[in-house]
């Protein structure tokens, strides 16, 4: 008998690449393991994604979790999307693969939607001892720098291991969770289905030419992601 799996993250057709990136995985795990998908209670959009991994609630997890031979949490850091996955990791500990190692935004909401600035403390502590204290309340206060205290100690300390996709996220674990089983794996490609979109109608209407070397940074355009850093490099480059 093949080894039983459960993952538990987004799917489509929420707007995260978190839910693309999961479902591209999810024929490859098949490969290898018996698959149960358990996401917010929505349809996914792709009818095909739901007769082969028809997904349960997250809430059903609990209930079910001893019949798995391993729990696979996709972890972002969008609140909304990831709120009760983080929620039954907490209850659940499993392996966790982190799309986003700045969490902080997360833990912050997460707080403020209780009411209770302690629950961001204590989890801010987690991570930094004693001495967050203040640095906490400072972040709370609008006046600390988030990418110093990223917060993906959290969940790793309270998962069974941590996979990342970069040696940036692999130093933050290591540093906020010392001791916490960490995998630096690299971002797979997923190439395109043979009927997906041509990508011609978006270059006709940006007015790029068929032929041009495109590089997009996608998401929010914030300091974390170095355009500055990336448009000397690309003026050295040409």
């Amino acid at each position: 008998n093949r080894m039983k799996l459960a993952c538990v993250g987004p799917l489509s057709p929420l707007r995260t690449g978190v839910a693309h990136f999961s479902e591209n995985l999810l024929p490859f795990l098949a490969e290898r393991f018996e698959v149960q998908l358990f996401a917010d209670p929505y349809p996914p959009s792709e009818p095909s994604l739901l007769r082969v991994f028809p997904p349960a609630p997250i809430s059903d997890l609990a209930s079910v979790a001893s019949g798995f031979d391993a729990i696979l949490y996709h972890m972002g850091n969008h609140y909304r999307f990831h709120r009760m996955v983080f929620e039954a990791l907490w209850k659940i500990p499993g392996i966790v693969m982190l799309h986003d190692c700045v969490l902080n935004q997360f833990f912050a909401k997460f707080a403020l939607e209780r009411g209770n600035f302690g629950v961001f403390r204590r989890l801010f502590e987690l991570c930094y001892g004693d001495a967050g204290s203040d640095e906490a309340l400072r972040f709370c206060e609008g006046k600390g720098d988030p990418y110093r205290f990223p917060m993906a100690g959290v969940v790793a300390r309270r998962s069974r291991g941590a996979i990342v996709m970069s040696e940036y996220g692999a130093s933050i674990v290591r540093k906020e969770a010392p001791g916490a089983k960490v995998l630096k794996a690299n971002h797979p490609y997923f190439p395109p289905d043979a009927g997906a979109e041509s990508s011609r109608p978006v270059f006709e209407r940006l007015k790029i030419a068929p032929n041009c070397f495109v590089v997009a940074s996608v998401g929010h355009m914030t300091a974390a992601k170095r355009i500055d850093v990336a448009i000397e490099a690309f003026a050295r480059f040409s």
